[in-house]
């Protein structure tokens, strides 16, 4: 919970910065860095590798994002979200049904 509290708190603070400067094109690379930043701290606080890769995804895609045309920013956010969340996630639950 306090992981994601804090990604709240920086997320807020980040859109606000963005926002009021000339880079509001650059706000979605700048999420994925942050939800990078949330995803490895739950991946290391339940010790599940596949949501620290995901999260090192999420942080070079974001890296990536920043310097591409704006036409293909959602295509990358997209990749980032299937390999940063979904994937791991699938992982995560078929691991639980199978120690249940």
């Amino acid at each position: 919970m306090w992981v994601w509290l804090g990604f709240g708190i920086s997320y807020a603070g980040l859109v606000f910065l963005l926002i009021s400067g000339e880079q509001y094109g650059y706000i979605g690379p700048a999420v994925l860095i942050l939800a990078g930043y949330a995803t490895f701290l739950s991946g290391v606080i339940i010790k599940f590798k596949p949501l620290i890769v995901g999260a090192a995804l999420f942080w070079i895609l974001g890296i990536i994002a920043f310097f591409i045309q704006n036409e293909y920013v959602l295509l990358v956010e997209a990749l980032a979200i299937l390999t940063g969340y979904l994937i791991p996630g699938y992982l995560l639950k078929n691991k639980e049904d199978e120690s249940v």
